[in-house]
């Protein structure tokens, strides 16, 4: 019995030495390197115009102006949809009545 015993206290004595160093790792210096508050403004920037970028020369971060011309935008598609709306006015606008020439035939008639 007496011979466990002395096997035992080594092992306690040893896991005992190693808790102690690992909970002594720490120097007890509390400071912090740095400390502070990020403040940021976020704003939304959005196209005047649908479409694929070809070209945007910004970075994150970059400090703009108002009206700063930023990169390119193909306004192809929105072109084209101009024009067939425009066409479409045209077909509209042509479809109705003359109003004049409605009135003079009735007036003819009478």
């Amino acid at each position: 019995m007496k011979r466990n015993q002395t096997h035992m206290k080594p092992s306690i004595t040893i896991s005992l030495l190693v808790s102690l160093l690992v909970l002594s790792c720490n120097s007890g210096d509390s400071e912090f390197d740095a400390t502070g508050t990020f403040e940021a403004t976020e704003t939304i920037v959005s196209a005047e115009a649908n479409g694929r970028i070809l070209s945007l020369r910004v970075e994150e971060g970059d400090d703009l102006t108002e009206g700063a011309q930023v990169g390119y935008i193909d306004s192809a598609q929105l072109y084209l949809t101009r024009r067939q709306l425009v066409e479409n006015q045209k077909a509209v606008l042509a479809g109705r009545p003359n109003m004049k020439t409605q009135m003079e035939s009735t007036r003819k008639e009478n």
